[in-house]
């Protein structure tokens, strides 16, 4: 059995959220069944993985590692045990057990908000080892944004008006919407924005709002019609570009 096996058991008691209790061998006076270093992991009242020897010694470190789970309170604890007397084992000598509990919790979370960000987060559950609640008064179709039909068609004739030398950058407004958007196009070009128009009436809307296959594109004032030409899009010119 390799040494070092145990700790792979360990990690898939945990994965599974089973409370455990490690079992070492720490000292061994005279005959023993096992060597100092012997381990053993106990799971449900039984060991889950490895032996410190068989027999009554084995059956007493179980009892006890059981007692130390259905105590929530209980530390770790060392456990001498004479072979002869506790155990009616013949070996004739010693041992020291240390016995160490994992009670493993399940964390939960409760994310109030459905959108993309808590769908992100929620896959992260098996990785966070946690149980994820999304907590939303929509329908699940609200959640999950329609694909636009109509995108692959707009992207394409982005790539043409690209070819063309006629867009300087852009950002699709998918995470975070437009407000997002824009502050990462200023950031990365280390430039400002006037803005005086807003794509919707209602501003949170216009700044927050999350659809896929809408873009922000910034162009020349010069080309902005050949432009809107090629792209043969409805389009709001929403402001213009400084350098602050």
């Amino acid at each position: 059995m390799e040494p070092t096996r145990w700790l792979e058991a360990l990690g898939d008691l945990r994965a599974a959220a089973t409370p455990c209790v490690v079992v070492i061998v720490t000292d061994v006076r005279g005959s023993a069944p096992r060597e100092v270093g012997a381990r053993m992991v106990v799971a449900a009242g039984r060991p889950a993985w490895g032996t410190i020897g068989g027999g009554n010694l084995e059956r007493l470190a179980i009892e006890r590692a059981e007692a130390l789970l259905a105590d929530p309170a209980a530390p770790s604890e060392s456990m001498d045990v004479v072979l002869s007397e506790a155990a009616g084992q013949c070996c004739g000598g010693a041992v020291t057990l240390f016995l160490e509990p994992f009670r493993w919790s399940v964390q939960r979370v409760a994310i109030f908000g459905a959108g993309h960000v808590g769908q992100a987060i929620a896959g992260l559950a098996p990785y966070l080892r946690a149980r994820v609640r999304l907590i939303d008064g929509r329908e699940r179709e609200q959640l999950v944004p329609a694909p636009d039909p109509d995108a692959p068609a707009r992207y394409r004739r982005l790539h043409r008006a690209i070819r063309k030398g006629l867009v300087w950058s852009c950002h699709d407004l998918s995470e975070g919407g437009f407000a997002v958007a824009l502050a990462e196009m200023c950031i990365a070009g280390r430039l400002g924005a006037d803005i005086d128009t807003l794509p919707h009436s209602d501003p949170t809307t216009a700044l927050f709002s999350e659809s896929s296959g809408r873009l922000i594109v910034e162009v020349s004032r010069d080309d902005l019609a050949a432009f809107v030409d090629v792209i043969h899009e409805d389009h709001v010119v929403v402001g213009t570009v400084t350098d602050d």
